[in-house]
């Protein structure tokens, strides 16, 4: 038999095995490059368990919670080379909210009240905490209160784009911008985007894009605010099972509001949810169709679409969360005293999941990648 032969008899065998599995990908190969495939961060530790993959990219409460489990464990959280990164942002259609100027401000006065709701009862003395917990577990299915509450504590729930940073730190709009050039290093986004959008820079384009003009008054209602003399209808999008986004979740529940109505309720906003987004490229895509009004959504998926697609128009009008992202592998692969470099060049050959393509995961391994000398490519 021929090597094209049994490299045939492989592939397929390899195939039926994986698809036995629910999966539609084989495993990596002797390569020098880390391989990525695309995986809904809920599904990366039954995927490693059973073998599919060696690893996973994802984002809170699964990377805890797959940590917990006893068979994963976490390489590095993002917080330990990104410390303080915005992940997660609101996001609006321009052309929604110049029609619907005060519903913008009143859904983040909502959002400000639960994250003020939330750091109360994230305290386990609070008479909310119990409620936070069982708002929580519906949200990504998760049944242990030990890992809602440490998959909290991995990540800072904000909605303020902080810009007032001491000397060598980053702020949001300089993280933002560092991620667009990131992505142009990459080739994931080109200059000549941006000069499509009238930019010269990635700061000329975050200025764009960043509009805090809505957060601001908001924040300046106070608490007597008691929300919009007419309802409004609001579609909303948000990532299946992500704690990064609990503050929507949290001012959509009626257990978290006052008398039988939710936070947004009580604004009289009707929100309007019927669907949950598997990645930040699914509501963006979903933002183009013009599916949604407002979303929570990671921030690089809002950088790359607003720099390549020409139709699609909308800010990032508060941040949502900081840090709360980990690289995780398998319980066992790495010998403990290895140190990180050691690891990351312990995954040539091997295939992680992440979320998808221009997510902030995405942008990790591909950094963790750049850093260490490791090409990271999409498994085919």
């Amino acid at each position: 038999m021929d090597k094209r032969a049994v490299l045939a008899v492989i592939v397929v065998i390899a195939v039926v095995v994986v698809g036995v599995a629910g999966y539609v990908f084989t495993r990596g190969d002797s390569s020098d490059a880390i391989q990525y495939t695309k995986m809904d961060p809920s599904k990366q530790l039954d995927a490693i368990r059973e073998g599919a993959i060696d690893g996973g990219v994802l984002w809170e409460p699964y990377a805890t919670a797959a940590e917990m489990s006893g068979d994963a464990e976490v390489v590095t959280w993002s917080d330990e080379f990104w410390n303080g990164h915005p992940c997660c942002v609101v996001a609006v259609d321009n052309k929604f909210a110049q029609k619907n100027q005060d519903a913008i401000i009143a859904f983040l006065a909502a959002q400000i009240k639960a994250w003020s709701w939330i750091s109360e009862a994230i305290d386990a003395n609070s008479p909310n905490h119990q409620t936070l917990i069982d708002i929580t577990k519906k949200h990504t299915g998760l049944t242990n209160d030990e890992e809602i509450v440490a998959s909290l504590e991995h990540m800072e729930l904000t909605y303020k784009m902080n810009n007032d940073v001491t000397d060598g730190e980053r702020g949001f709009d300089a993280w933002l911008e560092y991620y667009v050039d990131e992505f142009i290093n990459l080739d994931l986004i080109k200059e000549k985007d941006l000069n499509a959008k009238g930019c010269n820079n990635s700061k000329e384009f975050i200025d764009k894009i960043v509009n805090g003009e809505y957060l601001a008054k908001a924040e300046a209602l106070g608490d007597n605010y008691s929300g919009l003399t007419e309802p409004v209808t609001m579609r909303i999008g948000q990532l299946g099972g992500d704690v990064h986004q609990l503050a929507l979740v949290v001012s959509m529940s009626s257990a978290a509001g006052e008398n039988g109505k939710s936070m947004l309720e009580q604004m009289n906003i009707n929100a309007v949810s019927n669907k949950v987004y598997a990645a930040g490229v699914d509501i963006m895509n979903a933002f183009a169709g013009g599916e949604l009004d407002i979303a929570y959504v990671g921030s690089p998926p809002v950088i790359q679409f607003s720099a390549k697609q020409s139709e699609l128009d909308v800010s990032i009008i508060a941040c949502a969360n900081t840090n709360g992202s980990a690289l995780i592998v398998k319980k066992g692969m790495f010998d403990e005293n290895m140190s990180l470099e050691e690891k990351i060049k312990g995954l040539k050959g091997k295939v992680i999941g992440e979320p998808a393509t221009g997510s902030i995961q995405h942008l990790m391994l591909l950094y963790l990648g750049d850093k260490y000398g490791v090409d990271v490519s999409a498994w085919n």
